[in-house]
C-alpha cells in the first residue's frame, strides 16, 4: 500500500479471440474484413446480398435477407477488443465511433452476456454479432475468418490465436499493456486480445497471500490445459514465465 491507497498488479491469463457470428441458412462459412465488418456495423452495408460480402464469399450462395446487428451492452471488454479492431481497419469507424468498451452503436439491439449474444444471433434469421470463440462453438450459428493484417482469412482457433501472440512477443511490455490487434503473421488471428486479473501487491494476510498465489500459479500452469479445451488460447511460454514472476511478487 501506498499512503492508504491499495497498488494493484496487472497480468494476463489466457489469451482470446473475438469472432463475428452469424445465422444464415445452411451455416455457410464466410470470410470477413475489418473493412466489411465496420461498413456493417455502421448501417451503411444492410443485407447479405451486398456485393461487399459478395466480393469476399464469391463461392458461396448468400440470401438476400437485411442483416440484424447485434451488439453488446455498455461496459464490456468483447466492445473493447471488437471496436478497436474495426477502428484500425476502417477510418469512418475510427471517426464515427472508435474504440471503447461503451461505444456508441449507430444501430442495432443489446445483448447482456456472451449467452445472450448467442441466443438472440441463433433465433433471429440474418442476424450477425461478435462473441469470444468459447461461446461460438454450436452448429446453429456459424463464424467467419477474418482477414488479418497479411491480408490471409484466418479461422479463429487456439493455435492461430495465440499465434497473434508470438507474433508481438517481443515488444509486450512489463505490464503486458499491448494490443494484438491486427497482429503481423500469416497465421495470426487479426481479433485477439489477453485477459486480464488484477490483484493487489501487498496487505493482505499472510495466509490468503499464499493461497492466492497458490491458486494463480496453478492457473498459469495446470489451468492452462483447461483454458484451451475450453477454446481459450494458451499463453506462450515466455509470457507464461513473467506472468509467474509477477505471481511471486505478491506479499
Amino acid at each position: 500500500m501506498h499512503g492508504g491507497k491499495v497498488t494493484l498488479i496487472q497480468f494476463p491469463t489466457v489469451i482470446v479471440g473475438i469472432v463475428p457470428i452469424y445465422n444464415l441458412p445452411h451455416t455457410p462459412d464466410l470470410h470477413f474484413s475489418g473493412e466489411v465488418l465496420a461498413e456493417i456495423y455502421l448501417g451503411t452495408i444492410k443485407t447479405w446480398k451486398d456485393s461487399r460480402i459478395l466480393k469476399l464469399n464469391p463461392g458461396n450462395e448468400l440470401p438476400d435477407l437485411s442483416i440484424q446487428v447485434v451488439h453488446r451492452t455498455p461496459g464490456k471488454g468483447s466492445n473493447y477488443i471488437f471496436s478497436d479492431f474495426l477502428s484500425k481497419t476502417s477510418p469512418e469507424f475510427r471517426k464515427q465511433v472508435g474504440k471503447s468498451p461503451s461505444p456508441k452503436w449507430p444501430l442495432g439491439v443489446e445483448a447482456n452476456r456472451g449467452e445472450d449474444m448467442v441466443e438472440k444471433v441463433s433465433t433471429t434469421p440474418g442476424a450477425i454479432g461478435y462473441v469470444e470463440l468459447n461461446f461460438a462453438r454450436r452448429s446453429d450459428i456459424g463464424y467467419g475468418s477474418v482477414q488479418n493484417a497479411a491480408g490471409r482469412f484466418i479461422r479463429a482457433t487456439p493455435e492461430s490465436i495465440t499465434e497473434a501472440c508470438t507474433a508481438v512477443e517481443r515488444s509486450i511490455p512489463a505490464d503486458f499493456n499491448i494490443s494484438m490487434i491486427e497482429a503481423p503473421g500469416k497465421g495470426s488471428y487479426p481479433i485477439a486480445s489477453f485477459t486480464w486479473i488484477y490483484v493487489p501487491e501487498s496487505g493482505a494476510p499472510a495466509e490468503r497471500s499464499r493461497g492466492v498465489k497458490e491458486f494463480l500459479s496453478w492457473g498459469l500452469q495446470e489451468g492452462q490445459v483447461i483454458a484451451r479445451g475450453l477454446g481459450y488460447a494458451t499463453l506462450p511460454a515466455a509470457v507464461q514465465s513473467k506472468a509467474k514472476s509477477i505471481v511471486n511478487s505478491i506479499h
